[in-house]
């Protein structure tokens, strides 16, 4: 009878756990219902949309859009006839080789004026330098006549 006894109690005290674990997630559950709630109601589309009032159908704009669209259509049609007649024309490609004949020139030019501006720079470095020795040639004889005669 005491085993028995100390079952019903175990029993009793593994309910009353349970039962409080059963009220934390009924909270629980209470509060993802109100969470629901509350973004239902942030995405309720039974709301008017704003309160600026919504223009009545006018088939003129509709004709406005369509007509400005098949203004654009026409226009593009005819830059696509342009640019396949200047792809298809030798134009095209005569231009291309004018350009790089003239870049090529001008690689050339700029080239040769490089070249001839190294070469000026050598020779006036040359010539600064003989200078310098000369002078100091001319230095050197008088410092030793002064020498002399002292």
């Amino acid at each position: 009878m005491k085993n028995a006894m100390a079952q019903v109690d175990q029993a009793a005290a593994t309910i009353g756990v349970s039962t409080l674990s059963l009220t934390e997630t009924a909270r629980a559950w209470e509060a993802t219902v109100v969470a629901f709630g509350e973004t239902a109601k942030v995405f309720d589309t039974n709301k008017p949309p704003s309160d600026i009032p919504a223009k009545p159908f006018d088939i003129l704009e509709y004709k406005e859009t369509l007509e400005a669209a098949t203004a654009t259509a026409e226009e593009l049609r005819a830059l696509v006839v342009e640019i396949r007649a200047t792809v298809e024309s030798q134009t095209l490609s005569n231009r291309i080789d004018d350009v790089n004949e003239t870049a090529a020139g001008i690689v050339r030019l700029t080239a040769t004026e490089a070249k001839m501006l190294i070469n000026t720079m050598t020779w006036r470095l040359v010539g600064v330098s003989f200078l310098v020795c000369l002078l100091a040639v001319v230095y050197r004889f008088l410092t030793r006549g002064m020498v002399a005669r002292a």
